[in-house]
């Protein structure tokens, strides 16, 4: 499958390895984020294997012992995303898909229904209000099951192979 526009529902760490891996290819990406602030809690990691994704990814996060990791791991995100083009809604959640025969009707929490060629839920309380179209087969609306997994679903809605390097 090739897609040219995804949303992405979550902006930890798992949801933005997600977005770069996919903006990097050139897929324009959108990633809402429930909460206030962007990257969501999520990202706040000390897990040397989502250290590891993101350093692959291009994005340089601080060493463990130089002052605040978390902020500097939120700003490295945000300075990746900026710089290819993702777009980013904080305080705006999934609400619901539907999958039509040329895209996927994204429900938003803001009032909008917007058009994507793929849906990717990477957050967990979304996941459990959308399991039903994640489970029903869509191969467009698709759940990330944490960072690892973050390579593995761009390569899928792309089809094509991503580097992570």
């Amino acid at each position: 499958m090739s897609v040219g526009s995804v949303l992405i529902a979550g902006g930890g760490i798992a949801g933005c390895a997600v977005a770069i891996a996919l903006a990097r290819v050139g897929v324009d990406v959108a990633l809402v984020e429930r909460g206030p602030r962007w990257p969501g809690a999520g990202a706040d990691t000390d897990d040397p294997r989502e250290i590891a994704l993101l350093a692959a990814l291009g994005v340089t996060t601080p060493e463990p012992d130089h002052g605040d990791r978390a902020t500097g791991i939120r700003l490295a995100l945000q300075q990746s995303m900026t710089a290819l083009a993702v777009e980013v809604r904080t305080g705006v959640e999934l609400l619901g898909v539907i999958d039509v025969d040329s895209h996927i009707e994204a429900e938003l929490s803001n009032g909008r229904v917007e058009n994507f060629d793929a849906v990717v839920v990477a957050d967990a309380e979304a996941a459990a209000r959308l399991s039903g179209a994640v489970e029903a087969g869509s191969a467009r609306v698709v759940a990330v099951a944490g960072a690892a997994d973050a390579l593995g679903v761009a390569e899928r809605l792309t089809g094509a192979g991503i580097s992570a390097d």
